[in-house]
């Protein structure tokens, strides 16, 4: 019963990966030179959102407290972690300035 657990443990844990790596929509993938001037500046507000969003997710600390029962009595953990930055948020900047000359090209203001 015990390998069951793991099993499915390890099943759970690669499909919940699987799902989460799926969803995401790389901004950066997005082509502004076809774009027309609302997707424009769209989407040169979706830049600052990530931007914004990135430098949050950076600096972020975690604590955690766990405890356990083993073979030789029990035990507690205590941890604490900085955020790890899942995003360069220079390439979005740079990203942001071209888009940003190509609203000043079509004479737009964000």
């Amino acid at each position: 019963m015990r390998h069951i657990i793991i099993i499915f443990t390890i099943f759970f844990a690669l499909v919940l990966a699987a799902g989460c790596a799926g969803t995401g929509n790389n901004i950066l993938d997005q082509d502004p030179t076809g774009m027309s001037d609302e997707e424009l500046l769209k989407y040169y507000y979706q830049l600052e959102e990530e931007i914004a969003k990135c430098e949050r997710r950076s600096d972020r600390a975690s604590v955690g407290i766990g405890t356990g029962l083993g073979l030789g009595g029990v035990g507690v953990g205590f941890g604490v972690r900085q955020g790890i930055a899942r995003c360069n948020a220079d390439e979005l900047r740079e990203r942001r300035v071209d888009v940003r000359l190509q609203l000043k090209n079509r004479n737009l203001n964000p």
